[in-house]
């Protein structure tokens, strides 16, 4: 599965890399059973905000996205000195979201709700492809684009801000290449 963020129109692939080898102690509290649950997953993004918070960054509330219902989608609102802002995101990501949130979203069924699915179905069509009509996701979108990322992800981007202009500016979309 492949991870990516998207500011706009734009697609950034997302890694899980962290500095610190400690992520898997720092939250085996979630991961230790070998499944993340929704409330584990929920309790990780809140100790995430919270800890950027506690170094002074300010959060937007965490929704859940209408394109896969399973992420929770967020602004960390950057500021000061850079180098304190990274290493603050990736200290706080490593201890409390960065194996936990792959965990949970990739191991849930995803499906886009139904007013973005029928937008994002006419976007892709217009652009061209053809589709089966029964796509419920990101991945079943791109697998009707022949793997054609970026138009779908345009689309599903386009038509997310359209509809649900109170998203966050960074979108995140899990979604398989078959």
């Amino acid at each position: 599965m492949q991870w990516a963020a998207f500011v706009g129109f734009v697609l950034t692939a997302v890694g899980s890399c962290s500095a610190s080898v400690d992520a898997e102690q720092a939250q085996a509290w979630a991961l230790g059973d070998g499944i993340v649950t929704q409330e584990e997953y929920h309790t990780a993004v809140d100790r995430f905000i919270a800890c950027m918070r506690d170094a002074g960054f300010e959060s937007t509330k965490p929704i859940v996205s209408p394109i896969d219902g399973a992420t929770l989608l967020y602004d960390v609102i950057p500021g000061g000195d850079p180098a304190a802002w990274n290493e603050t995101i990736d200290r706080c990501n490593t201890h409390h979201v960065s194996r936990i949130e792959p965990a949970y979203v990739e191991s849930q069924d995803h499906v886009m709700v139904a007013p973005l699915r029928q937008a994002v179905a006419g976007c892709v069509t217009s652009k061209g492809f053809k589709l089966a009509g029964e796509e419920r996701n990101a991945t079943d979108f791109v697998a009707a684009a022949g793997g054609q990322a970026r138009p779908v992800m345009e689309c599903v981007v386009e038509m997310a801000r359209e509809l649900f202009p109170e998203l966050p500016s960074d979108v995140k979309v899990l979604y398989e290449t078959r």
